[in-house]
């Protein structure tokens, strides 16, 4: 991937990725497999991250926002 580890950090500068499948399916199963372990109050989960985080953030809340009841992205690259 020419040195980027995380390829959706590049969507404002690099061709476009509508397909968060996969970023999306990793954070809905995490949530999936806490909530299996121990209880989850499914209406107060949040996300917050900054920088790459950020925009991991963004994404997730555009892509899966039902999973969320928020999110602080800080200094996320979102387009």
């Amino acid at each position: 991937m020419g040195g980027r580890v995380w390829e959706p950090w590049f969507d404002g500068t690099a061709p476009r990725s509508d397909d968060a499948r996969s970023d999306v399916d990793l954070i809905e199963a995490i949530v999936e497999c806490v909530a299996a372990t121990w209880p989850v109050a499914a209406d107060k989960i949040y996300a917050r991250g900054i920088s790459a985080g950020g925009s991991f953030i963004n994404r997730n809340m555009t892509f899966n926002s039902k999973v969320f009841a928020g999110g602080n992205p800080a200094s996320g690259n979102w387009t």
